[in-house]
């Protein structure tokens, strides 16, 4: 599907499909409807939801419900918000990173978009050593110089 919403495109053909969550209806179910989660290159996420005529995303016809789809763009809080409600904690990783349980440091939450390269080595390296993609950015930064090591 492709969408301008607010002057900016949405198509599910061109965006990366991270999830996809069904409701727990049979699909010959008229309350049956399907979400997927999509990041555009951008980084800008958005959801792409259809169904049958008793969903959420049912349309209007002269004749009564029918099935529908619609585009829905969404903020990474909206996102990780649809993730958390959805996906097991796997999948929710897979696609935002490790949740951090607790750091001895304090500090804010920042995010990045990095070049597919750095982040499927920084992936590589977490599946391999077990150091979150957050602890080997913030190596690399102190190996740099910044920062200070307490």
């Amino acid at each position: 599907m492709y969408k301008v919403i607010g002057s900016k495109r949405y198509n599910t053909e061109t965006a990366k499909l991270l999830a996809v969550h069904s409701s727990n209806y049979p699909r010959s179910d008229f309350h049956y409807y399907e979400e997927s989660l999509y990041v555009k290159t951008s980084g800008e996420y958005f959801l792409h939801g259809e169904g049958n005529g008793l969903s959420p995303y049912a349309k209007k016809y002269s004749d009564g419900m029918g099935p529908g789809e619609k585009i829905i763009p969404f903020s990474l809080k909206r996102a990780k918000e649809w993730a958390e409600a959805h996906l097991d904690g796997e999948k929710y990783d897979e696609i935002f990173g490790g949740v951090e349980e607790s750091s001895e440091e304090s500090g804010q939450r920042v995010n990045l978009i990095l070049p597919s390269g750095i982040l499927n080595a920084l992936k590589e390296r977490k599946e391999r050593s077990g150091i979150t993609i957050s602890a080997q950015i913030i190596k690399a930064l102190r190996d740099a110089g910044y920062g200070k090591d307490e």
